[in-house]
């Protein structure tokens, strides 16, 4: 299972509008709540009734038995039914092709004696049964095409078919809704979630009138879009665990992560024109007003990369007018607590950790979270150069034995040391090479390392007098 935790920090400001809104989609649900189970019960009471699904294959299987045996519809339909499906057995192949619905009918079969009178009695129970379904929809308030109004778009807006319904847009709206209202502010948070809700569902309305649509979700996926462009080059955190059990927690990029489990899916189905008993096409919709509305945000509040909060932007300036190093490097650290991937800030913090009194075990979380993000990011992609140059402009007391063993397995931090040597970096070579014997694994060549070492010795002999607090130790 995977758990969404947006940015992966708290915002800067307190998410007030998107409290409250989250308040009142919940009492105007609750509200709305005995409108939902009127038109549910009121349809369910009509197909209990009246049987539509099973008349519909009482017609096709008259129809089909009637090809195969050469006789009337209405000496088919005055026997047992239960008898005219033992004698379909042989047509199943005629029933499958019957059941879809007549306009996807192939012309051999729209061709065929009697398909027009069929088509036309199976068309006549769909109209019965929506017909139903519009009327129980207009009686309470559901948004559909006969009902399409100011009114019945606020109702469709915070009426949900269930509690799983409205749990999972809370959940969603509070996920992304108080990282926007941080970046965008409480109006713009508000008015993009009605606009979007209202576009999504006039856009569904539209190409579906005769489905009664509800949920905030159009709304929601609105937020969403404003989020994506907002944040578009930040990461996502999620968690992954299994039963709570395992859980591990890797970051995305907000575009690929937006793609993938969120809006990916609706786009899909929305193009395919693929019917899921989900909204598809109205969650686009909102999606689409959502990032037109956040074009129009970073237009009249831009702010450069890597900052994606004034209150972040506010702090840098006071950093770089502070002449105080620890003070200095007490902002950075609070900045980075709003933006842990904002890589101006980290490089000056940095820059100031060489300057200040500090203990390994002292370095604040914000600052070794992604120090140790980093070391893992490189390492997996390969970039070693960036890991050398990255271990390399920390200070020594920053702890490069536990950020490697911690952070990499042995054989990688062997692999980083050998590409120290290749690139001639013989002294952090020699550094993290004396870290390596000094936990190697049973098995290790340590032998070959020690070698490796002492030759480094005897062409630079001034690495021993530059660090002669890692001379290496002979563990062979």
């Amino acid at each position: 299972m995977l758990i969404p935790l947006g940015l992966g920090h708290w915002p800067p400001r307190l998410a007030i509008a998107t409290l409250l809104l989250m308040l009142v989609i919940g009492i105007q649900s609750n509200i709305f709540s005995t409108n939902v189970e009127n038109f549910k019960n009121e349809v369910i009471d009509f197909s209990v009734q009246s049987d539509h699904e099973g008349d519909a294959s009482k017609l096709v299987a008259s129809f089909c038995v009637s090809r195969k045996e050469n006789i009337l519809d209405e000496t088919i339909e005055a026997r047992d039914f239960s008898t005219i499906f033992k004698e379909t057995t042989k047509s199943v192949e005629c029933v499958t092709k019957y059941l879809a619905p007549p306009e996807e009918w192939s012309e051999e079969q729209k061709n065929a004696p009697g398909a027009n009178d069929l088509a036309e009695k199976i068309l006549n129970l769909k109209l019965q049964k929506e017909g139903v379904v519009l009327t129980a929809a207009n009686k309470n308030n559901l948004l559909s095409g006969e009902n399409y109004s100011l009114k019945s778009l606020w109702y469709a807006t915070f009426m949900h078919a269930g509690i799983v319904h409205l749990f999972g847009n809370l959940l969603i709206l509070f996920l992304f809704g108080i990282f926007v209202e941080s970046r965008a502010g409480k109006i713009a948070l508000v008015s993009t979630f009605l606009i979007g809700s209202f576009v999504g569902l006039s856009l569904h309305t539209l190409f579906y009138p005769v489905t009664p649509v509800l949920g905030a979700s159009a709304g929601v996926t609105a937020i969403l879009g404003l989020f994506l462009v907002l944040f578009f080059h930040s990461r996502m955190k999620f968690i992954a665990t299994f039963f709570f059990f395992l859980n591990r927690s890797f970051y995305l990029s907000v575009p690929i992560a937006t793609f993938l489990f969120y809006i990916g899916q609706d786009l899909i189905l929305a193009l395919g024109g693929i019917s899921t008993g989900v909204a598809h096409l109205a969650h686009v919709g909102g999606f689409f007003v959502g990032v037109v509305s956040g074009f129009i945000v970073k237009k009249h509040s831009p702010l450069p990369r890597p900052f994606i909060y004034k209150e972040e932007q506010e702090l840098f300036k006071k950093m770089q007018l502070e002449t105080n190093d620890q003070l200095s490097f007490n902002l950075a650290v609070s900045i980075l607590k709003l933006n842990p991937f904002n890589s101006l800030v980290l490089d000056q913090a940095i820059s100031k950790m060489h300057k200040i009194d500090l203990l390994s075990n002292d370095l604040p979380k914000e600052i070794w979270n992604i120090l140790a993000y980093k070391v893992l990011r490189f390492n997996r992609r390969n970039e070693l150069t960036h890991l050398l140059n990255l271990i390399e402009s920390l200070p020594e007391y920053v702890g490069l034995h536990t950020l490697l063993s911690e952070e990499l397995l042995w054989s990688d931090s062997l692999k980083l040391a050998d590409h120290a040597v290749k690139l001639q970096r013989y002294t952090l070579a020699i550094k993290i090479y004396s870290l390596l014997l000094k936990s190697a694994p049973e098995g290790a060549d340590v032998a070959g390392i020690y070698q490796t070492c002492q030759n480094i010795y005897n062409q630079f002999p001034k690495l021993k007098t530059e660090i002669p607090n890692l001379e290496v130790p002979i563990h062979v």
